[in-house]
């Protein structure tokens, strides 16, 4: 009885694994266009730190905390 639950036991991780991934795939394919970057590996965090340090290189000034 064992040995047969074990396989499918087994195979639930990746199948969960795959599911979250899918979604995840579906919820930057919402955002939009213009934050590909996003998808690529940044949390949305450091994609915001990473815009506004574009912004301040181009010579715009950018204080978050204003």
């Amino acid at each position: 009885m064992a040995n047969s639950a074990d396989p499918s036991a087994a195979s639930l991780p990746s199948i969960t694994n795959h599911r979250a991934l899918t979604l995840h795939r579906a919820q930057w394919e919402q955002i939009g266009s213009d934050q590909i970057r996003c998808s690529s590996g940044l949390t949305e965090q450091e994609s915001i730190r990473s815009s506004l340090e574009q912004n301040r290189n181009q010579g715009e000034i950018v204080d978050a905390r204003s």
